[in-house]
């Protein structure tokens, strides 16, 4: 578990300097909850209409990207959750993702990450640990699903590395991260 910081205090002033620093937007502290995430588990702070784009830029400030800017057009992506209003997603704080893809799932659901979310939190966990995430194996992020019908997959091999997959394909030993509001 990597979130260290626990009172709300520190919490806002954590994500507001972090949102600034990484991706040189501000926010209004309201948005966030009225407690930390329990142990095991962490929050993801989202702005208001921060896109797809904005992400990947930051990530690639910091660190090796591989991805094109034509997998990144906002115009051919559907999320799960409404880029218009700031949003609070609660996932497992770990390195991996954990959750074997069930063929049961609903492409562009509300409990699967998205590929903005994932983007923030590769970069969140590597400002706060200098590691990277999904080193052993790759989060299909079911939250977002292209007009092709096919879902971001994103690892980490020597850089952050963004690839495209059928839902079969990503269904077929795939792991996904799933989130709550």
């Amino acid at each position: 578990m990597h979130q260290l910081i626990t009172p709300r205090s520190d919490f806002t002033t954590n994500w507001k300097s972090f949102l600034k620093k990484f991706l040189g937007l501000d926010f209004s502290t309201d948005v966030l909850p009225s407690s930390q995430a329990d142990p095991g588990w962490r929050l993801l702070v989202i702005p208001t209409a921060l896109t797809v784009g904005q992400a990947a830029d930051a990530c690639r400030r910091h660190f090796k990207c591989h991805f094109e800017l034509s997998d990144l057009c906002e115009t051919s992506l559907r999320s799960a959750r409404d880029a218009a209003a700031t949003h609070v997603v609660r996932l497992q704080d770990c390195r991996e993702a954990d959750d074997p893809v069930l063929r049961a799932y609903r492409p562009g659901g509300p409990g699967f990450i998205t590929l903005v979310e994932r983007l923030v939190f590769e970069l969140k966990f590597w400002s706060e640990t200098g590691l990277h995430l999904d080193v052993a194996r790759s989060t299909a992020c079911y939250g977002t699903v292209g007009n092709d019908g096919d879902v971001p997959v994103i690892d980490w091999d020597a850089r952050l590395r963004l690839t495209w997959a059928s839902i079969d394909a990503a269904c077929d030993g795939g792991y996904t991260r799933q989130v709550s509001l």
